[in-house]
């Protein structure tokens, strides 16, 4: 997740480079097509695997002017990416949020 101090400039040029390869797999696979014996080959190999789960970074809060969550609901959101709580916004995985009126402190 990306906090806002000054942007590290060369972390985001990595996280950029990491997410385009993302996508450029994700289009492979859309097509039906398996990653090359190449790519497998100088990929590492992952024994005795299973599926698992994971906590990451997220908001939590209520729902406003969300296109598919109705305004009101109580709900956490997809993955946080990065934050700017002096300029109000937030991008998650899936959209940029504006950032309201923090919770009040537990």
């Amino acid at each position: 997740m990306f906090e806002y101090a000054h942007w590290d400039s060369a972390r985001l040029d990595r996280e950029i480079a990491r997410l385009s390869e993302l996508l450029e797999d994700l289009k492979t696979l859309q097509r039906d097509q398996a990653p090359s014996p190449a790519v497998l080959k100088k990929s590492p190999t992952l024994e005795g695997w299973k599926l698992s789960t994971r906590p990451v970074p997220c908001l939590a809060g209520v729902y406003l002017g969300h296109p598919t969550i109705p305004s009101g609901y109580i709900g956490v959101t997809s993955e946080l990416i990065a934050i700017d709580v002096g300029r109000g916004f937030a991008r998650t995985r899936s959209r940029f949020y504006a950032l309201g009126q923090p919770a009040p402190k537990e």
